[in-house]
């Protein structure tokens, strides 16, 4: 499963109970898809997976606006954890 497909499932199934009436472009936050409390889970599923912790700095809208968006975070986050860098 790619990083993509993970933050995905993820949402459907621990945030929108299943419900996958989601496309990979809708703005997660401005359309009520996610909340507050769904975003910091998320953001601790995603530390997981990366296994490293999400500096402060890149919590912005460009990095977390929808799937698309996060897909590419976290492959960038997984990418620059190299050797060492566990969380």
């Amino acid at each position: 499963m790619d990083s993509k497909q993970a933050i995905r499932r993820f949402i459907v199934d621990e945030l929108l109970s299943g419900d996958d009436q989601i496309t990979d472009d809708d703005n997660l936050l401005r359309d009520g898809m996610v909340d507050s409390l769904g975003m910091l889970r998320l953001v601790s599923h995603m530390e997981e997976l990366a296994g490293r912790k999400i500096p402060p700095t890149d919590f912005t809208v460009e990095n977390f606006r929808d799937i698309n968006a996060l897909g590419s975070y976290l492959r960038r986050l997984m990418d620059d954890r190299g050797p060492g860098h566990g969380g």
